[in-house]
């Protein structure tokens, strides 16, 4: 499997990540205001793999990366 592209590189714009809880058994992120774990839909993309860094989603056989847009401790727990 090819390594994700950032979502701004294939026109994704309608997913925003706001945050990343990490730490636990279970990561989850939040993706237009949404709490979403690994394997769940968010505005038909599929939530693939979360890490401290990103969270990488498919849509359309296409994976691509979200990345918080100022990282700072804010936006992981």
């Amino acid at each position: 499997q090819s390594k994700p592209v950032a979502a701004e590189q294939i026109g994704i714009t309608d997913l925003q990540l706001q945050g990343i809880f990490w730490g636990t058994s279970n990561p989850q992120a939040i993706i237009n205001r949404k709490i979403v774990s690994v394997g769940d839909q968010v505005e038909d993309a599929e939530v693939e793999a979360i890490t401290k860094e990103s969270v990488t989603l498919s849509r359309n056989g296409q994976a691509f990366e979200l990345k918080p847009e100022t990282f700072s401790n804010a936006n992981v727990r």
